[in-house]
C-alpha cells in the first residue's frame, strides 16, 4: 500500500540475513490489490509455485486466482 493506493509488487523475506527480495512477475500479473489471501507450494516437478488469491482492487472486490 502506498499514499496512492494499492500496489501489485511482490517481496519474499530471506530470514537469514533479515533480507527483502523484490519477485519479478511474468504471465498474467495480479492488478495492484490489498487484503488477498496467499501462498507458496512446490508443484509435481518441485518447481515453487506462489499463488495470490482475492483482495480489493481499485475497481472493488476480487475472487481471480493467480498463479
Amino acid at each position: 500500500m502506498s499514499l496512492a493506493g494499492p500496489l501489485n509488487d511482490l517481496w519474499c523475506f530471506q530470514s537469514q540475513g533479515f533480507l527483502w527480495d523484490q519477485i519479478v512477475s511474468t504471465g498474467d500479473v495480479p492488478s495492484p490489490r490489498m487484503r488477498f489471501g496467499s501462498t507458496s507450494f512446490y508443484d509435481e516437478n518441485n518447481v515453487l509455485q506462489f499463488a495470490v488469491i482475492g483482495g480489493v482492487t481499485l475497481s472493488g472486490v476480487d475472487n481471480y486466482l493467480y498463479m
